[in-house]
């Protein structure tokens, strides 16, 4: 029977997580429509506050019938992209859109949609570590960190190992909003060879 940090570390797994919201950020990119062109800032308000919901809805799986809520997925294209970059970078891609530079607008929604990845992946691996840490008493926590060590040890570079892994127990449930992404780039450097 699976222990509960098992469970954790299976219920994680960049299979279930990252790559289940990516396949769904692919889907969502790949359908999204829009009939007018961008001439103005206010057609590009309008274009990238829809791009932004028809994405989430379909990452997160609901669908509504009301008209577009600009100001607030326009809101939360700002967010997502001041975030990745700059708190100005929604004006520099405004020209980017106009302009074509720099991969112009295709090269921008893809960027968004990498950032709207990174923003519910990572919410969704959050909310499962600390439901799990936040269950655990202070005993349990401690023997959380060394039964990780015990199973899982191998997965992760010597630097958290060495000594009595202080770094890891210091921070080890940032650690497991982490690790996912980790295991990933480990699985997609194996696969190279």
């Amino acid at each position: 029977m699976a222990t509960r940090l098992e469970e954790l570390i299976q219920c994680i797994d960049p299979s279930r997580t990252i790559e289940r919201v990516s396949a769904a950020v692919d889907q969502a990119f790949n359908s999204f429509r829009y009939e007018n062109s961008i001439k103005t800032f206010e057609d590009y308000e309008e274009f990238m506050a829809g791009f932004v919901k028809h994405v989430e809805q379909i990452v997160l799986k609901y669908k509504m019938d009301h008209p577009l809520d600009q100001e607030f997925y326009w809101s939360r294209y700002v967010n997502l992209v001041s975030s990745g970059y700059e708190s100005k970078a929604w004006k520099w891609n405004y020209e980017k859109v106009i302009t074509g530079k720099d991969g112009g607008l295709y090269g921008i929604l893809k960027e968004v949609a990498s950032q709207i990845l990174k923003d519910r992946s990572g919410k969704e691996i959050s909310g499962r570590v600390y439901i799990y840490w936040n269950s655990l008493d202070t005993q349990e926590k401690l023997e959380a960190v060394d039964e990780f060590l015990w199973k899982f040890g191998h997965t992760i570079p010597s630097t958290f190992t060495e000594g009595s892994a202080p770094v890891l127990k210091a921070y080890f449930p940032r650690f497991l909003e982490q690790y996912p992404q980790y295991l990933l780039e480990i699985r997609r450097s194996v696969g190279r060879f």
